[in-house]
């Protein structure tokens, strides 16, 4: 089961969050392939996705770029986070932490579990705050 919070800010700023996410699944799947017009950026907290010729471990983040064609599929007993975002300012935030975006890109994180609780706390607020804020299969 998935619980997505979508469009809890507007799409006309500068830099939005168009989707929040949490997937876990007991057996394997395969998500794509398909572009999106929005980047993703994932966090694996258990298990792994082989991702557009990387494989995403627990503890890794894996960034889906804007346009790009990509699909993963995912280890039997998998679980992730996920946020989508946008604007016209993103290529500047990358470009202030010397990220190339126009790539699928994978990350270490130092600390998975407070970037697993800075997931869990936006989609808690941003529930709140948003008025399509729902459970979706």
């Amino acid at each position: 089961m998935a619980y997505r919070v979508k469009h809890f800010l507007c799409e006309e700023r500068p830099l939005f969050v168009s989707e929040l996410g949490h997937s876990s699944y007991k057996e394997s799947k395969r998500v794509g392939p398909w572009s999106r017009a929005i980047f993703i950026l994932h966090l694996v907290v258990r298990g792994y996705a082989d991702f557009s010729g990387f494989r995403a471990e627990a503890g890794q983040v894996f960034l889906i770029a804007k346009d790009r064609l990509h699909s993963f599929t995912t280890s039997e007993d998998y679980e992730h986070y996920w946020i989508g975002f946008g604007g016209e300012t993103v290529g500047t935030l990358f470009a202030a932490f010397g990220i190339e975006h126009r790539e699928h890109k994978l990350f270490r994180v130092e600390d998975a579990d407070f970037a697993k609780s800075l997931f869990s706390l936006a989609m808690e607020r941003a529930s709140r705050e948003s008025d399509e804020g729902g459970e979706t299969a």
